[in-house]
C-alpha cells in the first residue's frame, strides 16, 4: 500500500519539497543542477530527465505489484527510446516492449538483452518475426488470426526450431477506458488484438502453441473498472485453457499532467485489481511507459515573445508541435511554469505557442500563469514519455537535446540536431 505516495512531483518551487524542480539557495535546480547553467552549456529546448524520479517512478510500481506471485516490470519503448534511459531502466531489472526491427535494435544497443525482450505490435512482417524467432526474445505477442497463420508457417519451415519463444495471444476485450480515442487500445473498433470468440476459436484449435495471454487496453488511464472488467475478462479465458501460464497485462497507468491531484488510485488498483490478478496464479508482466518517464522528464524552453492583441495573449516560446506535439494532437495538457528567481505575484491568461507555421502548433491555450517577458525560461512539465519520441522535422526543425541528470551531475544523452545532420539524409 503506498497511501500519499503518488503526490505531485513538481510542485515548483516547495524547499520542503523533494521534487525534480524547486528553489534552494535563490536558485532553481533541476535535481542538483542549476537551471540556468543547463540552459547555458545545452541551450533550448531541452529535454532533461532525472535518474532519481525514474528510480522512483519504478519503486512506486513495484510496491504494487510485488505480492503477485511473479512480476515482471517491462518499459514500452515507444515512450522514449534513448538508449542511455533504457540502460539505466534494465539495469534495475527492467524488460524491454518493442514493436519493430529498430526497437529491438536499440534495446539492444541499450544493453537489454533478447531474453527480457517482449515483441508487439499489430504490423509485424513475416521476416521481422522470423529474426525475432532466431534472436531468442522472450515473448511474441500474437495480434490477429493471420499472424498466428503466419507463425506457423515460418514454424514449418523452420522445421522444428529448439528454443522458442513465449507466444501470447493479444485479446482485445472491447472494454472502454475513458481516455483520448486515439490512446484507447481494446474497444472492438481499434485495431489492436482479437475479439473473445476469435480467441476461443484459435485456442481450440491451437496444438499447444500459445501458452500465454496479452491485452493492453489503452494510455493514461484513470479508470479502475475499465482494468477489472478487462482483466476479469481474461481471466475467465485462462481458466478454460490449462496450459495459459503467463500473462501480460500492457500498462496504461495515468498521471496527473494537470497538477490537480487526478492520476490513477493506486490504492484503489492494489484494492480492486490485484485479487483479480493474483487468481491468475502464473507470472504477471506489465509494459508501461508514460507512468515512469512522463513524470521523470520536462522540457525546457525560452520565451521569445509577448505578444499581446487586442483580442488574446500569446507567449511566443523555442519549443513548439515538432519538439513535443501530445498538445497538438491530442489537445493534452501540459502543466507549464515559468522559472522565474523571484516570483510575482503578476499574471496573465495567454496561449503558449511556438513559431511553426500552424495554428495547432501550441503548448497550451488560455492558460492561467505567472508574467512572462523575452527570454524568461518555461518548465514543460511531464514530457518524458512521448516527448522526443515523437519528435519531427517539421519545418526543418532541429530536434532538441537530451540530458540526464542524477543527483548533482548530468550528461547529454542526445546531442541536438543540426541542418548539416537535416541535410546529410538528403545528398544521396
Amino acid at each position: 500500500m503506498i497511501t500519499g505516495f503518488f503526490h505531485e512531483w513538481f510542485l515548483i518551487f516547495d524547499e520542503r519539497s523533494d521534487d525534480m524542480i524547486k528553489r534552494e539557495n535563490n536558485k532553481i535546480k533541476i535535481e542538483g543542477m542549476d537551471v540556468f547553467e543547463l540552459v547555458e552549456k545545452y541551450d533550448t529546448p531541452l529535454y532533461c530527465y532525472s535518474e532519481k524520479a525514474i528510480s522512483k517512478q519504478m519503486k512506486t510500481i513495484h510496491s504494487v505489484m510485488d505480492s503477485l506471485r511473479e512480476f515482471h516490470l517491462g518499459f514500452a519503448l515507444k515512450a522514449n527510446n534513448n538508449i542511455h534511459l533504457i540502460n539505466y531502466m534494465v539495469k534495475n531489472g527492467t524488460w524491454i516492449d518493442i514493436v519493430n526491427k529498430n526497437e529491438y535494435l536499440l534495446a539492444r544497443e541499450g544493453g537489454t538483452p533478447p531474453e527480457k525482450i517482449v515483441v508487439n505490435g499489430n504490423g509485424k512482417t513475416k521476416a521481422f518475426i522470423r529474426e525475432m524467432i532466431e534472436e531468442g526474445v522472450f515473448s511474441i505477442n500474437i495480434d490477429s488470426k493471420e499472424e498466428y497463420e503466419v507463425i506457423r508457417e515460418i514454424l514449418r519451415e523452420m522445421d522444428s526450431p529448439q528454443g522458442l519463444p513465449a507466444f501470447m495471444l493479444r485479446v482485445n476485450p472491447d472494454v472502454d477506458p475513458h481516455t483520448h480515442p486515439y490512446i484507447s487500445t481494446g474497444l472492438k473498433e481499434n485495431k489492436f488484438g482479437v475479439q473473445m470468440d476469435t480467441a476461443r476459436a484459435i485456442l481450440l484449435s491451437d496444438n499447444g502453441l500459445i501458452t500465454g495471454l496479452h491485452t493492453h487496453i489503452g494510455s493514461n488511464i484513470y479508470d479502475i473498472g475499465a482494468y477489472q472488467e478487462a482483466f476479469e475478462t481474461l481471466l475467465d479465458l485462462k481458466k478454460d485453457f490449462s496450459r495459459l501460464n503467463f500473462i501480460n497485462i500492457g500498462g496504461g497507468w495515468g498521471i496527473d499532467y494537470e497538477k490537480n491531484g487526478k492520476h490513477i488510485d493506486l490504492d484503489a488498483y492494489t484494492e480492486h485489481v490485484l485479487p483479480i490478478l493474483k487468481q491468475f496464479d502464473c507470472p504477471v508482466m506489465m509494459e508501461i511507459g508514460r507512468f515512469i518517464l512522463g513524470p521523470s522528464g520536462v522540457l525546457l524552453s525560452k520565451v521569445l515573445y509577448k505578444k499581446v492583441t487586442e483580442f488574446k495573449t500569446f507567449v511566443v516560446c523555442d519549443a513548439n508541435m515538432a519538439n513535443m506535439i501530445r498538445p497538438a494532437l491530442y489537445n493534452a495538457y501540459h502543466h507549464v511554469k515559468p522559472l522565474h528567481v523571484n516570483s510575482s505575484d503578476d499574471e496573465i491568461t495567454a496561449d503558449i505557442v511556438g513559431g511553426l507555421c500552424e495554428t495547432g502548433d501550441r503548448i497550451a491555450v488560455n492558460r492561467d500563469i505567472e508574467d512572462v517577458s523575452t527570454g524568461d525560461l518555461l518548465a514543460i512539465l511531464d514530457t518524458g514519455a512521448y516527448g522526443y519520441s515523437m519528435a519531427s522535422n517539421y519545418n526543418a526543425e532541429s530536434r532538441p537535446a537530451e540530458i540526464l541528470i542524477s543527483d548533482d551531475e548530468c550528461r547529454l544523452i542526445r546531442k541536438r540536431e543540426t541542418v548539416k545532420d537535416l541535410l546529410k539524409k538528403m545528398k544521396v
